[in-house]
């Protein structure tokens, strides 16, 4: 009843009847780290579908996905466990926190790697747009990887998959570059207005500003020093945070009976 109410109120994010993870810990990219590090078995790196919740978040993935040599029946907190025996480089993996995880590049080639007959393909590559453009890479470092591999069954597939991405991509990237470009004819426009005008008068926007000026320069001889602006203020120290992120508790996944 309690982890049903605390969901209902959206404070909880439930995994089965019996679980679930504060959601402003799902919400950071090193509380999701967290969340798969208590969940995954030991001596394992999550890739897949939840290497990209990792990286991404949103609704956490159906399957709990790992690359181990070994064989796992028992649920996960509702989920089962998915086991991929791939040999990925060092390079290709990375730590979030205490988290072994693969890279984003290398989550992208392993997800495109198993995209034939996944459903809801083009949702899938929509998010790895996203991911893209949230990690600064593009399509042709994931084809790079998968041109180490030339030989794979399911490289033609993995392709084919990301050619979808690649126009996703380009979409994203051309729809940014048009948004820069409207930005910068504002801004072009605003200082077009605040020149002088043809009879060598001052624009409302100068004379404004020449009055300012002046009445600033009266009061400080009055009130020096009686006003500190924010840039003499020294940076807020913020908290170290706990283990969980919520003072009092020291865990991120828990049961709840």
């Amino acid at each position: 009843m309690s982890l049903s109410r605390l969901s209902i109120a959206g404070t909880v994010r439930s995994l089965d009847g019996y679980s679930g993870y504060w959601a402003d810990h799902g919400d950071t990219l090193y509380g999701r780290a967290l969340i798969v590090h208590r969940m995954i078995p030991s001596a394992t790196a999550a890739c897949m579908r939840t290497a990209l919740w990792v990286w991404m978040g949103g609704a956490f993935p159906e399957t709990v996905d790992v690359l181990s040599g070994s064989h796992y029946r028992t649920l996960r907190h509702g989920r089962p466990i998915r086991v991929f025996a791939r040999k990925v480089g060092h390079e290709q993996l990375m730590k979030v926190g205490e988290l072994d995880i693969t890279s984003p590049q290398r989550t992208v080639c392993d997800i495109a790697s198993t995209a034939r007959g996944m459903s809801g393909a083009a949702v899938f590559a929509d998010r790895i747009a996203d991911l893209m453009h949230m990690y600064r890479f593009t399509p042709d470092e994931c084809e790079a990887i998968l041109a180490m591999n030339p030989c794979t069954v399911s490289a033609p597939h993995a392709r084919a998959f990301l050619n979808t991405v690649r126009l996703y991509y380009e979409e994203r990237k051309h729809a940014k570059a048009g948004a820069a470009g409207t930005v910068g004819t504002v801004g072009h426009v605003g200082r077009e207005m605040a020149k002088r005008d043809d009879l060598g008068g001052e624009t409302p926007m100068e004379a404004a500003t020449t009055e300012t000026a002046e009445t600033t320069a009266a009061m400080k001889g009055s009130e020096r020093g009686s006003v500190t602006g924010d840039g003499d203020r020294e940076p807020e120290k913020l908290e170290e945070p706990t283990e969980s992120g919520r003072p009092g508790e020291s865990a991120t996944t828990r049961e709840t009976s």
